[in-house]
């Protein structure tokens, strides 16, 4: 071979190499165009902003820091931090969550975060709109200072707070606690301990709230729980007219009862049997809290709650639709249901189920500056 026949050659392999290099590259920019969306859409839970399909895209194309693309490129999403710090916690201990070392409440955390601020407990109220702020809330934690209740989905009229050997000390301790409990419950966590906890609900429209729960047990196609099983076997007027009284702690004015602990049984009802008593005694325990937000106006309350913390509020507030995400997603047990229609005896059921928590709620607005009913 000759020397210029060599030089040919040389030159020819240098010519397909960087052919096939702008090919890959031309390749890989269409493909982030086309498929960045969608993997931020699966990475942080919603389609991502364009500011953030920038930093995708540069963490992609960066060899620098020895990590396989798509994690360089997810890394570089802040919003997406989180969910790797808990993806990491996972992959150290895949069985974390059987084994209880950690919860599906604290895997809400963020492993890089360590509140430093008053301890903080939410008082949430079912389909109030609490999971879209305890997304917010919880992400401002360290899973480790999460209260790692596996129960604070059950209410107390059905499960005692906190109940088990360790439970309310692991509760006093931590930074954060919040689940379905009532306010006397929450309130025992840090009683006679000297604590002062930064304490608070989120309130709904009452009607609004029942008709939720009411759609949400409907949908759901395997709970065997009594209360949505009863949810099941009535239509919306029949559900109103004769819950049981298991049902009726969850519908009939609950917020007078969460606030309060007066439940019904079979031989009474505290609330019904002096219903101005309870009301009172419900206005002076929202009196003792420090905040109340309301669903109807979630991102100026939002706002309001992340001064009172001293943290950074979001810009939005997460919107959380568990229904509405559960029925998309095809593994969950749920359905799409059937709205009825409010005809005026279902208004009327709604009204006498709900006549209490609208003074409630009233209090409130007048008390914490919240948007005034119409």
């Amino acid at each position: 071979m000759t020397k210029r026949s060599g030089t040919l050659l040389r030159r020819a392999a240098w010519l397909r190499s960087e052919a096939a290099g702008r090919v890959r590259s031309l390749g890989q920019a269409a493909f982030l165009k086309t498929a960045t969306p969608t993997l931020l859409r699966l990475s942080i839970g919603r389609w991502p902003t364009a500011v953030e399909q920038e930093a995708f895209a540069k963490g992609f194309n960066s060899g620098a820091y020895g990590l396989p693309p798509l994690l360089r490129g997810v890394a570089m999403v802040e919003a997406a931090r989180p969910y790797l710090g808990r993806a990491a916690m996972l992959a150290a201990d895949p069985q974390a969550l059987e084994r209880g070392r950690l919860t599906h409440g604290q895997m809400l955390g963020d492993p890089q975060q360590h509140w430093t601020g008053r301890k903080v407990r939410f008082l949430h109220l079912e389909k109030t709109a609490g999971s879209s702020l305890t997304t917010w809330l919880a992400a401002k934690f360290h899973p480790r200072q999460i209260d790692p209740d596996p129960h604070r989905n059950i209410p107390p009229h059905i499960h005692p707070a906190h109940d088990g050997e360790g439970a309310r000390q692991a509760a006093h301790e931590a930074a954060l606690v919040w689940g379905h409990y009532d306010l006397p419950a929450l309130r025992q966590i840090d009683e006679g301990t000297g604590a002062h906890p930064f304490t608070f609900t989120i309130l709904r429209d009452p009607n609004e709230r029942i008709l939720s729960l009411y759609y949400y047990w409907r949908a759901n196609t395997v709970d065997r729980a009594p209360e949505v099983q009863f949810a099941h076997e009535h239509g919306l007027a029949g559900f109103l007219a004769h819950p049981t009284v298991r049902v009726r702690n969850f519908i009939d004015n609950l917020y007078v009862r969460r606030l309060t602990g007066l439940y019904a049984t079979e031989e009474s009802d505290p609330l019904r049997d002096d219903p101005e008593r309870a009301v009172a005694l419900a206005c002076a325990a929202l009196d003792s809290l420090d905040f109340v937000g309301f669903a109807d106006a979630l991102d100026a309350s939002l706002q309001s709650l992340a001064h009172r913390l001293g943290t950074d509020a979001p810009e939005r507030a997460p919107r959380v639709n568990v229904l509405e995400h559960s029925i998309r997603n095809p593994v969950t047990p749920f359905r799409a249901v059937k709205y009825e229609a409010l005809s005026a005896d279902i208004l009327g059921l709604l009204d006498d189920l709900t006549c209490y928590d609208r003074r409630v709620c009233e209090h409130a607005r007048q008390r914490f500056d919240g948007p005034k009913s119409a």
